[in-house]
């Protein structure tokens, strides 16, 4: 199971990102704007317990995207709003 809290959101464009995993296992972190187009994309290893990152997304521009993050047995994503 995967639970993901984004903050602050809206944002000026970095996000902190929390995740709460029940095993470790690599996941992919995508970035997407509103037509679909992957912007971002990089792995990251997941620990059991809490995992907490940044996530710069300030050179994408201001407006909505999405963020995704899969690993082999889930997937969670939330919105995420850039403004100036």
């Amino acid at each position: 199971m995967l639970e993901m809290h984004v903050w602050p959101n809206p944002s000026n464009g970095e996000f902190s990102i929390s995740l709460l995993n029940d095993q470790r296992e690599e996941a992919d972190v995508s970035i997407y704007d509103q037509q679909g187009r992957r912007l971002y994309t990089f792995k990251k290893t997941l620990e059991t317990g809490v995992n907490i990152f940044k996530l710069p997304v300030n050179t994408f521009g201001t407006g909505l995207f999405s963020l995704e993050i899969t690993t082999a047995r889930t997937q969670a994503s939330k919105r995420l709003q850039v403004i100036n």
